[in-house]
This record gives C-alpha cells, sequence and structure tokens, in this order.
C-alpha cells in the first residue's frame, strides 16, 4: 500500500473498498429468600398454582439440608409427597420456573429440582444481586470505567465523567454529534451521559447502555443500525428489539452483531455471504436470531463478510465468508457458510475474539493468542504470509496476553505487563514502531512497555487506553482519526487532546 500525504483525502469508502480488492490482486479484499413457587404438577390442579410466602423453610438452605416442615408447606397428609399421597404419584418436579428479575437489581433463580406437596411442585428460590442491573432474566455485566472501539477512520472512548467522546471521520455521523463534520479533538455524542458496557464501530458505532439498550449511529446503507430502515443517523437511535438485555456488540463494514444478557446472538444489516447466519443471504433491517446460537453467548465479532460468537464453555463459532480461511474449521470456500460451523481446535477456552476485515483471531486459556484467515500482509503472525483456514499461534505470544484486537490489515495485542505489540501492514505507522516496514510477527509499540488495558485497531490507525485513563493513537490521520488536533500521520503513539 502507498503512503499518501495527508494533504489528499480520498473518500473513506473508497479507500477501504481499494484496499480490499487490491490486498493480492487475484483475492477480493445468596442470600436465602423467603419465596417458594409452587408450580402446577398436574392437569387437574389448575388455577391452584401460586407463590407462597415461606419464612425459614429449610429448603432455602444452600446446603439443601433438611425438608419443609409442616408449617412451611400447609401442612401433611394423604396429598403430601414426604407421605406418598396419590396426587403426587408420577410427578419428577424437575421443570423449574424460569429465572426472572426480582427487582431492576435482584435475580430470581429456583433451584432445578422440587418437592411435590399435594399434586404441585415446590421449588427453592433463591435471590442473587445483580450489580449492574438485571433484565431479561438475567444479570447484566458490570461495566467497566474504560470502554475503547476505533471505526475504520474515526475512534470513540467511554468518558471518565461518562457518556462517550469520539473523533475523526464523520461523513455518516459516526461520531454522533448531530454535525455530519470531521473533528480533530473528541467531542461528546449527544444524549449519552452515563456509563457504557460496551462500544463498536466500523463505519457506524453502538453502544450498549448500563440498562443493556443499544443504541447505533453513523452510516446505515445495508440497514447496520438495526433501526428498521436504511437512513443514517447522526445521533444514537435504538435498534429495534433491543431497549433492554443486551451484554455485547460488534460492529463491522456492513453488518453488526449483538450478545443478549440471556446469551442469545443477533445480527443485522448485509448477508451477502451469510454472515448474520440465519441460514439464508437475504439483507435483513432488524436483528434476527443466528442460527444455533440461542444461549451461552457471551461475546461476538464481526469481520468484513463474516461473524464469530463465543458460546458456553469457551467453545468458538464462525459463519458467513471463508474465501480465506477466515472461520477457522479447516476449509476454504467460495459458498458462504449461512450457519455457524466449530473453529478447529478451539472447542473451549476462548476468552476472547476479534476481527476487522478478513483475518480473525482468539485469545485463549494461559494468555496465547492464535489467529487464521487473510495473511498477506503478515497479519496472522506466524511469520509466514500463507493464508491459514484453521488457527495458527502467533509468534512469541503463547501466554502472557490480556487483550488482542485487528485491524483490516494488522494486528495487536496487550501483554499482562501492560505493554503493546502489533503486526502485520505498516504502510501508516499503524504498528506504532516508529518505522513503515510490514511486520509477519509482533513487534513492540514504541512507548507503551506497560499501563495499557486495551487496543483497538481501524483501517489504518491503533489507539490504546492506559490505567489511568488516556489514551493514546498512532497511524494514519487523513480523517484527524488520531485526536491530536492535526491530520498529520505518526509512525508513533500520540495523546488525544481533551480526555
Amino acid at each position: 500500500m502507498k503512503t499518501m500525504h495527508p494533504s489528499v483525502r480520498p473518500p473513506v469508502n473508497a479507500v477501504i473498498h481499494r484496499a480490499l480488492a487490491s490486498r493480492r490482486g487475484r483475492r477480493m479484499s445468596l442470600g436465602a429468600c423467603s419465596l417458594l413457587f409452587l408450580a402446577c404438577a398436574s392437569a387437574a390442579c389448575g388455577a391452584r398454582t401460586q407463590l407462597r410466602d415461606t419464612p425459614g423453610s429449610d429448603l432455602l438452605h444452600p446446603s439443601g439440608a433438611g425438608g419443609a416442615s409442616s408449617s412451611d408447606t400447609g401442612g401433611s397428609g394423604p396429598g403430601d409427597g414426604g407421605s406418598g399421597g396419590d396426587s403426587c404419584n408420577g410427578i419428577p418436579c424437575d421443570a423449574p420456573p424460569p429465572p426472572t428479575c426480582q427487582s431492576s437489581t435482584t435475580l430470581t433463580t429456583f433451584n432445578p429440582t422440587g418437592k411435590c406437596n399435594g399434586g404441585q411442585c415446590v421449588y427453592t428460590k433463591v435471590d442473587a444481586a445483580c450489580p449492574a442491573a438485571c433484565d431479561g432474566g438475567a444479570c447484566l455485566p458490570a461495566p467497566s470505567s474504560i470502554h475503547l472501539t476505533v471505526g475504520s477512520q474515526h475512534s470513540c472512548v467511554t468518558a471518565v465523567t461518562g457518556g462517550i467522546k469520539c473523533w475523526g471521520h464523520n461523513d455518516g455521523g459516526q461520531l454522533g454529534d448531530n454535525s455530519g463534520q470531521e473533528s480533530g479533538v473528541p467531542v461528546a455524542v449527544v444524549g449519552l451521559s452515563s456509563g457504557m458496557l460496551a462500544l463498536a464501530a466500523s463505519g457506524d458505532t453502538c453502544a450498549v447502555t448500563v440498562a443493556g439498550a443499544l443504541l447505533c449511529w453513523g452510516h446505515n446503507e445495508t440497514g447496520q443500525l438495526g433501526t428498521g430502515s436504511m437512513q443514517g443517523s447522526l445521533t444514537p437511535a435504538g435498534v429495534s428489539g433491543l431497549g433492554s438485555g443486551v451484554a455485547a456488540v460488534a460492529a463491522g463494514g456492513l453488518h453488526t452483531c449483538a450478545a443478549t444478557a440471556a446469551g442469545a446472538a443477533l445480527c443485522w444489516g448485509a448477508n451477502s455471504s451469510g454472515e448474520l447466519g440465519n441460514g439464508t443471504t437475504a439483507q435483513s433491517l432488524v436483528p434476527v436470531a443466528v442460527e444455533g446460537l440461542t444461549s451461552g453467548v457471551t461475546a461476538v465479532a464481526v469481520g468484513f463478510g463474516h461473524s464469530c460468537a463465543i458460546g458456553a464453555g469457551g467453545g468458538l463459532k464462525c459463519w458467513g465468508l471463508d474465501k480465506y480461511g477466515e472461520l477457522g474449521n479447516g476449509t476454504t470456500s467460495e459458498l458462504p457458510f449461512k450457519v455457524p460451523v466449530d473453529v478447529k481446535g478451539l472447542s473451549m477456552g476462548v476468552l476472547a475474539v476479534a476481527s476487522s476485515s478478513l483475518t480473525t483471531c482468539a485469545l485463549v486459556d494461559g494468555g496465547g493468542v492464535k489467529c487464521w484467515g487473510h495473511n498477506l500482509d503478515g497479519e496472522v503472525g506466524d511469520g509466514t504470509v500463507n493464508d491459514s483456514s484453521f488457527p495458527v499461534d502467533v509468534k512469541g505470544l503463547s501466554a502472557g496476553v490480556t487483550a488482542i484486537g485487528v485491524g483490516t490489515s494488522h494486528t495487536c495485542a496487550v501483554t499482562m505487563e501492560g505493554g503493546v505489540k502489533c503486526w502485520g501492514n505498516n504502510s501508516f505507522g499503524q504498528l506504532g514502531d516508529n518505522t513503515t516496514i510490514v511486520r509477519h510477527e509482533p513487534v513492540d509499540v514504541v512507548g507503551l512497555s506497560s499501563g495499557v488495558v486495551a487496543v483497538a485497531l481501524g483501517f489504518d490507525h491503533t489507539c490504546a487506553v492506559l490505567k489511568t485513563g488516556a489514551v493514546k493513537c498512532w497511524g494514519g490521520n487523513f480523517y484527524s482519526q488520531l485526536g491530536n488536533g492535526t491530520t498529520t500521520q505518526s509512525l508513533v503513539p500520540v495523546d488525544v487532546k481533551g480526555l
């Protein structure tokens, strides 16, 4: 890729698509509580299903010792399960009620095995506090103090005082300040003044509020905002049907995916490569369920034409485009995988997953990093430029990594010491090693050997957030995406102003 003079300002979509198209000529580019739930265990009990206060019931003890006394259950007798009454014969009591939110901060669950009493199943009820919030029968994850995301040519971070600030390119309103004008320094996103659970960006930006609502803004030419239309937005707009219960979000070039607090994966937007995972290639302007991923999902990642999700037990599945092996299932295909497939060798133990273009990486137990897919610029990090259809180890990063990020053609990792290492394309200095030399394996980012907690990558720039809350960026800066008030690229990290 040729280095471009800062005065030359190509349309961002043209830059991205030219880059993808030219990458390789031939390639496209308990507290115990005091309630028992009595569920009707036979058709005969009908309307008798009820909730009963039973203070001090032994059934509520976490150890499960003892049983309900006669005062707890309304007395024993012929209908009591403990005495073998006919009304309880053949009733297994193994279908407890689903988890519910007793309040906005309390999650109520029920023991899986109950006791029959007079034809009704009695289940122990347990309350647990949700530090962030309870919604949809699940505790929402507690927000960390700082979240960072980088789009193709813009960047955003959660402000220490609350809300979100963004800077850089703004042709589609991706900064969310209702202006549509580029900004060389951080500007506040309109209407968001409290903490966020998650951020994601590409040509658009999305945020999950503490209450679990999903909001998106910016480009929307394929319905990637999920609002039910293809009208872009200069300010945050609610994603259809996701006003609560969202835990994580990932934004790609033309589609978006989210994980709900209940563990389901949903996607929307472009779908020509099956990237929505619903068994079709039909575009959707609103979220649709990913086939087979209705529970257990903890994280999602989105690439140029594919998507991935971490499921129960840390197993990783991907779907969509697989031309360069980006699904990691050991194959390459010109035909899309329209439903999730298992990533080879990663059926458990995956802690994080990242993607942006045609490459995917995973952080696994022990802090090792594995990558696969497109590798023209060495972005897989195995020391070669050979594509890989299955996960391979990144050189020198078999342990000790705490966070990862993947850009259009480069990749970075944060070490346990808080240092940053990057590899891949470096035409604009996006590796931060004070050169523009392409690297096929990790190199240290100048000046960032400690103190970093997260890293995020775009088309040609990279940003990192420090423990102090400061943000540093480096690489291309045609659209002021480095946030230092200039449009001059930097081969080493520079401070983002105004944070």
